[in-house]
């Protein structure tokens, strides 16, 4: 069965934790390892069939028509990155089916330098997984699956241990064609950080895909229990502390227990009352990364964002644009605006980078809004 994949995301902050960058260690692990799980989706994969790497994508598919099955697959990446897996199954006793998998990244060559910028040689940082699954079927139409990972980091002269665990859970009726998959990927802890004093978290996240029809589109919701870069960006706006009042609700605490950190007299559970308007604007730099697709979609390409602060939504939206630093000075203020209508109209059906901008440029020629829609 030919399946349509359709995403969409909510990412629900509930707990804070310490990171780099917004991101957790061994964010490596979700990589899709070979090209048919990067085709299907990567994380809610459902296809239930012979190949023993979707079996190690989603441990509930692994089945006995896997038994005896192996495959290698490797990823070249510009760069001198490849990655890659190698996986077998093997039917086991009372209808257990197990995958014995290795995953592993090796980032190529890398110049290390000390504070002063001098040179100290070479490393070659490298990432890996050495896991086994194992499956079983309920019933014809109900399987249970899990993983367990041991995981290797090293970079430098620094090296990092971690291990998690993976469940999951796979139903189809092949009657109505009705079909879901639960997941809980990459529970587990590092044990070992890359310092005696850093063991950062793994970047966990929950699953739930549901084919309610016969139209054979899947409705996938992802949980990550992170705080991502948004919430930080909307604290600095509001002067409300997310991250503290979300460590607090996490060990227990309720909203109309702690007090409001910006009036000091009521409690946190009163939104913040703004007189002023917050916009934010996605940062793209397709420069630096030479032949990549520049057109938007659902998948995240910005490298950052900037945020505009002012009276009027028309005064943060300029102020928001003059900080991308893209050598432009607002809307309609610098001369450097689309005159062509096809040119514009080209640009809005293959949005890119510079949409924003061209929508202007559309609404100052006079096309429609319902075309620029």
């Amino acid at each position: 069965m030919k399946i349509k994949l359709g995403v969409i995301a909510f990412l629900i902050s509930f707990t804070a934790t310490p990171q780099t960058g917004g991101t957790n260690s061994f964010t490596f692990m979700d990589l899709a390892f070979n090209a048919r799980s990067l085709g299907l989706g990567t994380d809610f994969i459902s296809v239930k069939d012979t190949d023993v790497n979707l079996g190690v994508a989603n441990p509930s598919l692994i089945n006995s028509q896997m038994d005896k099955h192996a495959s290698f697959s490797q990823a070249l990446v510009p760069g001198g990155i490849n990655y890659g897996m190698v996986n077998y199954a093997r039917t086991l006793k009372k209808n257990f089916v197990g995958v014995g998998h290795i995953r592993f990244v090796d980032y190529g060559k890398m110049t290390r330098r000390d504070e002063f910028g001098n040179d100290q040689g070479t490393f070659k940082p490298m990432d890996m997984i050495i896991g086994a699954s194992v499956s079983k079927p309920f019933s014809p139409k109900l399987s249970i699956g899990a993983s367990l990972n041991f995981i290797y980091s090293t970079l430098a002269s620094y090296t990092s241990l971690g291990a998690s665990v993976d469940f999951a859970g796979n139903y189809y009726n092949e009657d109505n064609e009705f079909l879901a998959t639960l997941m809980v990927k990459n529970a587990g802890y590092q044990f070992k950080g890359y310092t005696k004093k850093t063991h950062d978290p793994l970047p966990v996240n929950v699953q739930f895909a549901v084919s309610p029809d016969a139209k054979e589109d899947i409705i996938a919701i992802e949980i990550n229990p992170r705080v991502s870069r948004s919430s930080a960006l909307a604290s600095k706006a509001t002067g409300y502390p997310i991250a503290k009042i979300a460590s607090k609700l996490a060990i227990g605490y309720h909203l109309n227990e702690l007090s409001n950190q910006i009036t000091k007299t009521t409690s946190a559970l009163f939104e913040p009352t703004l007189d002023y308007v917050i916009v934010k604007i996605p940062r793209w730099n397709f420069n630096k990364f030479p032949g990549t697709n520049r057109q938007l979609g659902l998948q995240m390409k910005s490298v950052g964002e900037v945020m505009g602060i002012g009276r009027s939504f028309q005064e943060a939206l300029q102020k928001a644009c003059q900080s991308l630093e893209i050598n432009r000075n607002g809307l309609g203020a610098d001369g450097k605006e689309l005159t062509n209508q096809n040119e514009i109209l080209h640009s809005l059906e293959f949005a890119s980078w510079n949409r924003l901008f061209h929508i202007y440029d559309a609404i100052k020629l006079g096309i429609p809004f319902k075309t620029i829609v």
